[in-house]
Order: structure tokens, then sequence, then C-alpha cells
């Protein structure tokens, strides 16, 4: 009898070091623990065995011992006889009742002290693993306690080990564990186990059966906390961050707008001289493209911001939307792309940001859509010029470079009609033959200029005009803009300076005659020129082009 009541206390022993070790490791009080313990056990015997049945657990911190009694015991006969172990903790004999408490008769409640030992395994087994899930819920609950106003907020980390499907678990400082999902992993960012690296708490599952606090590397909120931390204008409030969207390592667009009344450069307070506040936090981001992005309580401007860096001609609202949720970004055919984006991830950001659904469309299908927006008239029947040759190399002037995406069509006749070539005819004889080495003829050749008569200059000017005409309409292309930046660029300061009529007319006289000897010199080159045939399928041959922005400087 005295080596099964040893048995019994080593048992008992055994619990209160279990319990003292939770304690410890959970940072919990120690009764804490002794109560999810005696919660199970009468959880188990109030289902199986006597569901009257009052447990309670006393701790003996002197002999360091857990004490288990059922409260709502009864007293039965010497003579009762007990068909298994576990009704020993539900009945007591009168004897044995006796010696705790000689005033018990038979029939009365009582307290009988018990070990785990009279319990089925069956019993035990249930006891055990309701007991590690509630220390589980214990552990969950403080998490939760813990980290619910941390989300959001920068932890450090160390990687502990890399899942099938690309995830990882981490650990936090506390040792606590957590979960990084593929999605929200930052593909700049090299992992690797034992690695120490920054995550943002981004929430926490409660149904996760495994690690409840789920992690990024990918977060909106570091963005925000970089360009605070660079930003004195973010910093003190003057300008407050409205919303972010991120696609980590590709772009992000941040929302901004002033709060103070003070005048400030909003945009640029962001960017820094020469970009280099933006620049220093794109930087950290692994060079991450940063879009800052003028918030609107205009839907329609907001939209139109944020599809930046395109340039957006309208944003009309879809009429067939009655939640007005879905807009038509409306752009030209250069800038099409540019909206949608590598991977379509431009409009996509946009949209999250906006909180919108966004089509990007060209103003051409706009038109054929009937849908009404600004400018509209600025591009209906425009022809959007269309390079055949993906390869060239052409070196165009600025001039060029400005219209490249225009088709040109001028009229001679109305071009030179301004021009008075009687007064200038015998200018440009003398100049043409000043030019020529001299000989015996000059003296015949001079006479006969002064007799060239107005009729003589037109017939010849036409001759040249219509033989320079066949041959531009031989080719598709030919870089004449060069030419006229050369004589803008020579005359710009003098027209800069005119004062006066008279000035006015001296200056464009000087220039007519230099246009139309260059253009008389030109008929000799073109009779040695041949055709490429690479040039003769490129061009301007298909389309037309309001020309009024030119007149301005031939008259």
């Amino acid at each position: 009898m005295a080596k099964k009541q040893a048995q019994v206390i080593t048992l008992e022993q055994q619990w209160y070091t279990l319990i003292e070790n939770v304690a410890v490791n959970e940072k919990t009080d120690f009764d804490a623990i002794l109560n999810i313990f005696k919660e199970e056990i009468e959880r188990a015997i109030t289902r199986d065995i006597d569901k009257d049945a009052l447990i309670e657990l006393k701790a003996d911190h002197d002999n360091h011992i857990i004490r288990m009694f059922n409260l709502n015991g009864e007293v039965v006969a010497d003579d009762f006889e007990f068909t298994d172990d576990s009704e020993k903790l539900i009945f007591i004999t009168m004897s044995d009742a006796k010696i705790l408490n000689d005033q018990v008769e038979e029939g009365d409640q009582t307290v009988i002290e018990f070990s785990l030992e009279l319990l089925p395994k069956k019993i035990k087994t249930a006891i055990f693993n309701g007991y590690k899930q509630a220390i589980k819920a214990l552990e969950k609950q403080k998490i939760i306690d813990k980290y619910t106003n941390l989300i959001g907020s920068k932890l450090n980390a160390k990687i502990l080990t890399r899942n099938k499907n690309g995830s990882y678990n981490v650990a936090l400082e506390d040792q606590v564990t957590a979960y990084l999902p593929v999605n929200k992993i930052n593909a700049n960012i090299e992992l690797q186990p034992g690695k120490f690296l920054t995550v943002y708490l981004d929430n926490i599952d409660l149904e996760s059966k495994l690690s409840i606090l789920q992690v990024a590397t990918n977060s909106p909120t570091e963005i925000a906390d970089l360009l605070t931390k660079e930003i004195p204008e973010i910093a003190n409030g003057d300008i407050e961050i409205v919303a972010i969207q991120r696609s980590a390592g590709i772009r992000s667009k941040i929302a901004i707008k002033q709060v103070s009344n003070f005048d400030i450069d909003l945009i640029g307070s962001i960017l820094g001289e020469s970009g280099s506040r933006i620049s220093a936090v794109s930087a950290m981001l692994g060079g991450e493209k940063l879009d800052i992005i003028r918030y609107s309580d205009d839907i329609t401007e907001y939209i139109k911001n944020a599809l930046a860096p395109a340039r957006v001609i309208d944003v009309v609202a879809d009429s067939n939307d009655p939640e007005n949720r879905r807009y038509n970004a409306i752009v030209t055919d250069r800038e099409l792309m540019v909206a949608i984006g590598k991977k379509g991830i431009n409009i996509e950001l946009a949209a999250k940001l906006t909180g919108t659904k966004i089509q990007v469309m060209s103003a051409n299908e706009a038109l054929d859509k009937n849908i009404t927006f600004k400018n509209e008239v600025e591009f209906d029947d425009r022809h959007y010029f269309r390079s055949t040759s993906k390869s060239s190399k052409h070196k165009s002037s600025k001039s060029s470079a400005a219209l490249k995406d225009l088709d040109l069509y001028f009229d001679n006749d109305e071009l030179f009609a301004s021009i008075d070539f009687s007064e200038i005819a015998a200018d440009i004889q003398e100049e043409s033959n000043a030019d020529k080495p001299k000989t015996k003829s000059t003296k015949s050749t001079a006479a006969k200029a002064k007799t060239v008569n107005m009729s003589e200059v037109d017939s010849l000017f036409e001759q040249e005009i219509n033989e320079a005409n066949n041959f531009i309409e031989s080719i598709n292309e030919y870089d004449f803009i060069d030419e006229i930046d050369k004589y803008e660029d020579e005359n710009d300061n003098d027209l800069d300076s005119q004062t006066s009529e008279e000035d006015v007319v001296t200056k464009q006289k000087a220039k007519t005659k230099k246009v139309i000897k260059e253009f008389i010199n030109s008929k000799e080159q073109l009779k040695d020129f041949k055709v490429d045939d690479d040039l003769a399928h490129y061009g301007l041959g298909d389309s037309d082009i309001d020309v009024s922005d030119f007149e301005d400087g031939w008259e």
C-alpha cells in the first residue's frame, strides 16, 4: 500500500513540474495553467464517468505536487462492489470516509481525493490532448493580445525554413513564429534560411492552424515609412499620404495631398531638387519605380493623375455602369501602352489606388464608340504616323523630331504666292553669276540678265517647281525639314529684333532670296540623285496636315 502511495505522489510531482514549466515558458501565472488542467479533467470525467462530479486541483508548493479532488463524492457501504477503478473517484466506502470525517453517514456527499491512474487510458488521452489544445489556445490569445495593435508595424525576423510552395516560416524577436506567403514576398530580396530581414506585420489569421501571424516584405507601409523619413513635409504633417498601391520591386503609386495652408510645391517637395529625395527612396527599395500622384476629390481627375506616367486626354464615366465605378480613360495611340503598363501593372495599380475599374482606349476607339470627351475635335479623322521601318536610324532635325507623328503636305502655290519675284529676280541672277568663275562672256551674261522679265522668271520657277514636285512624288520621304531648321536657326535672331514694318520686309526678302537660291541649286544636285528603296517605302505619302502653324514663318 505504501508503495502505491509513493507511486501516486511521484505522478503528481510530474504534473506539478509540467505545469510550472509551461507557466514559465508562456510567461503566465502558475494558477492559470493549473486551472486549464483542472477544466480538462473535469470535462472528461463529467462526460464519460460522472456528470455530477466537481473537480478541484490544489498545488502543494512545499512538496511540489498536484492533489486532485472530487468535491461531489458519495459515501457507500463497506460491502459496495466497484465495477472498475474509475468508480473510486465517485464513491467512497464508509470505513474510508470515516478516516477523513468520522461524522459521515452512508449516502452523504463528501470529498474524495483521487489520481489520474484510476482513469481508463482513453479518458487520460482525452485529458492530455485537451490540455495541449488549451495551452495552444492560450498561446494564440497571448499573441493576438500582443500583436493586434502592431499590424502594419516593422519587425525584425529570422528565416527558419522554406516551404514547398515557396513560402517561408520566420521567427520574430520574441521567438513567436510567423508565416511569409508567396504573394507577400518582394522578388528583389534574396531569402535564405538563417538570414535576418525586416518584415511588416500584414495581418492575423485567426483560422490558421499554424502561425497566425502573417508578415510581408512587400508592404506599402514600407514606402510610407521611408517617405516619412526622407521628406520633412510629410513628417511634419504638411503633406499627407492618402493611399499607396504597390507591386514590390516593380512600381508603386503614392497618392498625396496638401494638408497645411502654407504655400508649398506639393509634387516638388516629394521629388526634391533634381529628384534627389524620391531617388533616394527608390534606391532603398532596390530601384523600384515610384509614381507620385496628386490626390483629387474629383474622381475623373484622380484617375487621370493615377495613370501617370501616361498622359491622359480625358476620363469619362461608363454610361452603362449604374454604380458609377467604371471609367474610360482616353489616350493617344502613343500613350496607350504606357497607360496599360508592362503586364498591365500601371492600370492595375491605378485602379486599386482610385478604387475604380478603368478601361484604357485610344481616342480613335472612343470616337468609334461615340464616346464624347474633351478635345474630341482635335482627334477626329486624325491620321497618326506609323513608321514601316523598325530598324531605321535616321537622325532628324529638331523640327523633324517634333513632327515625327504628323504627315506633311505643302501647297506650293500658296507657299510662294506672297513672294515678289520681280524685285529679286535680278539680284538672284547677279549673285548666281558672282559665284561662277569670271570668263570672257561675263559681260554678255550680265546684259542678258538685265533683260529678264517677270514672265520669264515665273516660267523659270514653274519649271523648277514642277520638276521638284515630280521627283518628290516619286519617293515617300524627303527630309526637307532640316533645311527649314537651318534657315529658321539662321534667322531667329533677325526675326526677334524686328522693330518696324520696313525691317520685316527687308529681312523677308533676304530670307526668300536665300531659299530660292538654294532651291535652284538643289535642282543640279537632284539630277544625280538616286532613289533609295528603303526610303521609298518609308514616309509621308498618304496623309494630310494643316500647315497653318508654318505660315507665320513665311509671311
